[in-house]
Order: C-alpha cells, then structure tokens, then sequence
C-alpha cells in the first residue's frame, strides 16, 4: 500500500470493497488503514479481473452493495 496515499485512505467515511485475484498489494496493510474495509478474493485472474472474471466480480459488487445498503 502506497504511503502516499495511506493517509487519505485511512481517512475515508465510505464503504470500501478491495477485490484482487493474486494479491500483490499488502493486504495488511490496508486492514490497518481501513479495518471496515471488506476484501475479496477472485479465482483464475491475472490483472484485468472485470474482464477476465466478470461474473465473479459483479456478484461480489452486488453483493457490496447489498450489505451496504443494509447498514443504517
């Protein structure tokens, strides 16, 4: 996770989804950053995951949503 941006981060009020296939980013990281964060894992991707796995992703985006329209 990019320091760079790590303060703007932490700071953020909204829902956050991380989806990733082979996770080169430190997930760890984030977890400390933005602990409400919700992370997601896509099986048989490389880098373009919306391309390559789109029902998985858009399932896990319907699914985001629904839990975030689910919170008061």
């Amino acid at each position: 996770m990019s320091s760079g941006h790590a303060a703007e981060l932490a700071a953020g009020d909204h829902p956050l989804l991380f989806v990733h296939a082979k996770a080169p980013a430190d997930l760890e990281r984030l977890r400390q950053l933005r602990p409400d964060a919700l992370l997601a894992s896509v099986a048989g991707s490389g880098h373009y995951l919306m391309l390559e796995v789109p029902d998985q992703v858009n399932a896990m985006l319907d699914r985001f949503l629904q839990i975030v329209a689910s919170r008061p």
